[in-house]
């Protein structure tokens, strides 16, 4: 199973401390680090505000936007939930990664926090992005990395984004077979 081979890869990252602190996954054969960067814009949601006093947003949402992984232009979509309280709090989803061509699919986990600037200018969204599988040319690849985003207005609204990523072409492969050298 792809992500049994995730976790024997090893390439997962652990968040600590303070949202966007964190340590990203390494790797001493075979891995690149690589950031994709691209403009999220959402294509659809369903969020909702309720209760008296502070604001509460929460709801999800469906970003998209273009990249580049490795060389290879890529479709980003960002399927995602929010709970957030006065613009602060979790969200989550699932980022996907759709070569241009067709040829292949990365997919991952997202969990992050939203925190928004005390002069309410932008609002920093950082969280951790975690292996579930791929198809295509991105079958035997494994990946994991950080979210790290921004948007200068409210949920909904263009949100600049980049994956910060150790990509491990062989991963699976090689989780599979016992001869990955990804760690954490």
């Amino acid at each position: 199973d792809a992500a049994d081979a995730a976790d024997a890869a090893g390439v997962t990252p652990t968040a600590t401390g303070a949202a966007g602190a964190s340590s990203s996954p390494s790797s001493s054969y075979g891995a690149d680090q690589v950031t994709v960067t691209t403009t999220l814009t959402s294509a659809s949601n369903q969020l909702a505000t309720v209760g008296p006093g502070t604001p509460k947003v929460y709801g999800w949402n469906l970003l998209q936007g273009t990249g580049t992984l490795q060389g290879v232009p890529v479709n980003v979509t960002l399927q995602g939930s929010v709970n957030y309280v006065g613009g602060a709090g979790p969200f989550e989803g699932f980022v996907t990664l759709s070569a241009a061509d067709g040829s292949g699919t990365l997919a991952l986990r997202l969990d992050g926090n939203a925190a928004p600037a005390a002069d309410g200018s932008a609002t920093a969204l950082d969280g951790r992005l975690d292996y579930i599988g791929g198809t295509g040319s991105y079958l035997n690849v494994v990946a994991g990395g950080m979210f790290h985003a921004s948007r200068k207005s409210g949920v909904g609204s263009p949100v600049e984004t980049s994956l910060e990523l150790t990509v491990e072409a062989d991963g699976a492969a090689g989780a599979a077979t016992g001869s990955s050298t990804a760690t954490q």
